[in-house]
């Protein structure tokens, strides 16, 4: 039996709330005490809205879940 394989698929609008919301979570009063969270949230915001400005996603983008590099 051939392994079943999850994806997750993006459009640009889901992705971009998704940066607003890393965003909003790190800058929470509820996550002073973890500074690197809040840093690691951060750039994972800047991160996806670099990638939305830069143009390497167009419309959706589909990510094999559990999947590394």
């Amino acid at each position: 039996m051939a392994d079943a394989k999850l994806t997750l698929t993006l459009t640009v609008d889901e992705i971009s709330a998704l940066a607003d919301r890393l965003e909003a979570r790190a800058a929470s009063v509820v996550m002073r005490d973890q500074p690197q969270q809040c840093a690691d949230m951060q750039r994972a915001a800047h991160l996806l809205r670099f990638l939305l400005c830069s143009g390497v996603v167009h419309k959706t983008v589909v990510i094999e879940v559990g999947r590394r590099c």
